[in-house]
C-alpha cells in the first residue's frame, strides 16, 4: 500500500511545507496469496510515522488497498491547540471542526467543505466539482473512487502552468516531490524490516547529468520579498548552539535589507515563534503584516534582534 502513498503524504507535508527526515512503518494483516505474488507485498494495511526535518511535528499515514472491508477514502486530519479538523468517516459527509475552550458538547461542529475555485482562472473553475472523466459513459477511477481528489486537479494544473509561464519552481517542486514519494517507498521497506527507522534521501541529477546523493532539505532555497532563505545543517546548528534556524543566503532590496539584516544571519525566531525550516519561515511571513520581530544569530557576532516592517500583503483575500 505504501508504494503509492503520495495522496496521503502530500497533504500533511504540503500543509507544513516541510521535508520528511525519516520514516518507520509497520504492516498488518495478510492479503490473498495471488495478490501477494502480484504486488510482492503481504500486507493488508501499512501504517507509517513520519518525522519532519527541523521541526517538532510528525505525521502518521496509513493505507489499505485489498482485502479490507472499508469504503475507499482519501483523507487527512490536522490537530492544533485552537482548532482541529477531521475527515468524515463516510465519504461525502461534512467535515468536523473541533474548537477549543468551548463547552464539551459544542466542541465538534460539522461544516461544509469549502470550494476554492475562485483562486483559479474562470475557464477552469468548474473542474473543482466536476471533471472531464465523471460522465456516465466515461467514468474514471479517480472520480468513482477518489472523489476527484477533493477538487485538486485544476489547482495542480494551474500551479504547474503558472510556474512555466513565470519561469519559477512549481509547488511542489522536484526535490519536494522526490522527498514525499520516498516516504512511501522507504516506508514499505521499513515495514518489510519490522518497522526499522529509515532516513529519507533522494537521488538527484546535477546539471551535468551525473547522479549524486543529497539531502533534499539542503537543495531548496526559498525566497520572500528579496530574501533567499536556506535550511541550516545539523553541523551549523550544533556550532551555533541552536535547535533550529534558517540562514539568509542572499538579500536584496526590501524590508529585511532596510531593517539591517545581513547575509549569513541565521533566523531562529519570528515574533517569538521558533523557525524550523526555510519554507516554514516563508509560510509564517506570508501570513504576517506590519511590524514584526526577527531574532537570530550572526556567526562571529552573536545574538541579534531586528524590527522588520513588512509591506501590506498582496495576496487575494477570501471572499
Amino acid at each position: 500500500p505504501m508504494h503509492y502513498a503520495t495522496h496521503c503524504v502530500g497533504p500533511v507535508a504540503g500543509l507544513l511545507r516541510l521535508e520528511a527526515e525519516y520514516v518507520s512503518c509497520f504492516g498488518s494483516g495478510t492479503i490473498r496469496e495471488e495478490l501477494i505474488a502480484h504486488y510482492n507485498s503481504p500486507f493488508a494495511v501499512e501504517s507509517a510515522h513520519i518525522k519532519f526535518r527541523d521541526s517538532d511535528l510528525s505525521a502518521m499515514v496509513y493505507r489499505s488497498l485489498f482485502d479490507v472491508a472499508r469504503q475507499y477514502r482519501e483523507s487527512f486530519e490536522v490537530y492544533g491547540s485552537k482548532k482541529s479538523v477531521e475527515w468524515p468517516l463516510i465519504e461525502g459527509e461534512e467535515l468536523v471542526i473541533h474548537t477549543a475552550k468551548k463547552p464539551e458538547p459544542e466542541i465538534p461542529e460539522k461544516v461544509p467543505t469549502p470550494d476554492f475555485a475562485h483562486y483559479l482562472p474562470e475557464e477552469i473553475q468548474r473542474f473543482t466539482t466536476k471533471g472531464v472523466y465523471d460522465e456516465d459513459e466515461n467514468q474514471h477511477l479517480s472520480f468513482t473512487q477518489g472523489g476527484g481528489h477533493g477538487g485538486s486537479h485544476p489547482h495542480l494544473v494551474n500551479e504547474f502552468l503558472q510556474a512555466l509561464a513565470a519561469d519559477r519552481d512549481p509547488f511542489p517542486n522536484a526535490p519536494q516531490s522526490a522527498n514525499w514519494t520516498s516516504v512511501g517507498i522507504l516506508g514499505h521497506e521499513s515495514a518489510l524490516q519490522g518497522g526499522k527507522i529509515i532516513e529519507i534521501p533522494a537521488i538527484l541529477l546535477s546539471k551535468d547529468g551525473s547522479s549524486k546523493l543529497e539531502t533534499v532539505a539542503k537543495t531548496i532555497t526559498t525566497e520572500f520579498q528579496g530574501v533567499s532563505l536556506v535550511n541550516t545543517s545539523r553541523e551549523e546548528r550544533t556550532k551555533l548552539g541552536i535547535k533550529s534556524g534558517v540562514k539568509v543566503e542572499k538579500i536584496e532590496n526590501g524590508a529585511f535589507k532596510a531593517a539591517g539584516i545581513p547575509k549569513g544571519f541565521v533566523i531562529t525566531h519570528i515574533n517569538n515563534e521558533p523557525v524550523y525550516s526555510a519554507q516554514g519561515a516563508v509560510s509564517v511571513l506570508e501570513a504576517l503584516k506590519g511590524s514584526i520581530v526577527v531574532e537570530g544569530i550572526l556567526p562571529g557576532a552573536g545574538e541579534k534582534i531586528y524590527a522588520v516592517k513588512l509591506p501590506k500583503s498582496e495576496s487575494k483575500s477570501e471572499e
